[in-house]
């Protein structure tokens, strides 16, 4: 008795068939076929075998790791047997009475399976692992499909990631470790490889462009701040300006974040008592926000007060006076007189009528300061 045997096999994204007739008792040794032309050869994932029609499936996964049968094509493929035939994946005898049409649901058994434990191994739990297992398997079928489809077109999509994103990627997570262990030096230089990397391969206005750009601009400006703080104002000076070129460059003179990276370079030069440098810098950064911003804006606000305190560092008094007496105003309108920032412009303003021998009036704004206070914070 002969039988057909059907073959269905995946090259390069195209479906290709072959058949051959033998006995159904020749066919127990796995088989494979090889190309005529190319003589490439093809072993099948699966085979299944029945009796009901006296004939065997051969099936190999398609891209989806789908298994279907199709009608057979001998044109261009041999049949071969022997080792070299061995199936990738286990063969699988389909129970007597089992014909093609039964196939799918076998077919639909094997993608659960394979889901769940594609899921597993993620996760490192075992106990979770397993809860994962019960949860799914209560899921009505409908449901458990949906899920399926949802996870191989999420694995779809991340295939479909570039080479460049792909390493860009990896210089994040870099970036991620050196962050978590405190390398802040390392952080900018992996932030700004990554930046450079995005800026030459995807574009300006790419958003992962940008999210790199705000993290390098974060990165500068935090180690800045810390050798800022300790003093070590040499080693600071020139991440600032690195930072303030970089917001100029991309995000341009008049954007408030540029404005603030100024703001912080004026603070910079007061503190080493370089005044002639950090005077224009408060200027123009005070100008510029209340063009961009607006007068009553908070961080115009501080510009003032930044400047009003520069001239007291100078002992300029009379320069100093009607900075923060503005400030204070402002501040009292659009923040509220117990606003702890007003408070402490009200401070300010009674510290430069004491180093002006004001006394009386410095101890009333004292007073006033404390009760504040008092109020704010307790007593």
């Amino acid at each position: 008795m002969k039988t057909i045997t059907i073959a269905l096999f995946l090259i390069e994204g195209i479906l290709l068939i072959a058949f051959s007739t033998k006995a159904l008792s020749e066919i127990d040794k796995p088989i494979c076929f090889k190309h005529k032309e190319t003589h490439a050869i093809v072993r099948p994932c699966q085979t299944f075998k029945s009796d009901k029609d006296a004939y065997t499936l051969v099936y190999c996964m398609d891209s989806n790791e789908n298994m279907q049968p199709f009608k057979p094509n001998i044109d261009y493929w041999e049949q071969l047997e022997g080792d070299i035939c061995v199936p990738e994946k286990k063969i699988i005898d389909v129970p007597r009475g089992m014909d093609s049409s039964d196939s799918s649901e076998l077919n639909q058994r094997l993608v659960k399976k394979k889901f769940i434990a594609q899921i597993q191994a993620t996760i490192k739990d075992p106990g979770k692992a397993m809860q994962f297992e019960i949860m799914f398997n209560t899921l009505p079928h409908k449901e458990q499909m949906k899920l399926i489809q949802q996870f191989q077109a999420e694995i779809q999509s991340q295939a479909h990631i570039s080479s460049e994103r792909q390493y860009w990627n990896e210089i994040n997570e870099q970036l991620n470790e050196s962050y978590e262990k405190g390398n802040y030096s390392r952080v900018i230089e992996l932030a700004e490889k990554a930046y450079q990397y995005a800026l030459k391969n995807f574009g300006k206005t790419d958003d992962d462009t940008m999210t790199n750009f705000n993290n390098l601009i974060i990165s500068i400006n935090n180690l800045a701040v810390i050798y800022d703080s300790q003093g070590r104002y040499t080693e600071a000076e020139p991440l600032y300006k690195h930072c303030l070129k970089l917001n100029e460059d991309v995000l341009g003179q008049r954007h408030p974040d540029t404005l603030s990276i100024i703001n912080n370079l004026a603070l910079l030069y007061q503190a080493q008592g370089r005044y002639a440098k950090a005077e224009p810098l408060f200027i123009r950064c005070l100008e510029l926000r209340k063009d961009v911003l607006g007068l009553r804006h908070p961080d115009t606000i501080t510009s003032i007060n930044s400047l009003a305190g520069l001239y007291y560092s100078q002992r300029m008094y009379s320069e100093a006076e009607p900075l923060y007496k503005k400030c204070l105003q402002l501040s009292e309108d659009v923040l509220g007189p117990k606003h702890q920032y007003t408070v402490s412009c009200l401070n300010n303003l009674a510290v430069l009528y004491n180093f002006q021998g004001r006394y009386f009036e410095a101890e009333t704004l004292h007073k006033h300061c404390i009760r504040l206070f008092e109020e704010i914070l307790g007593p």
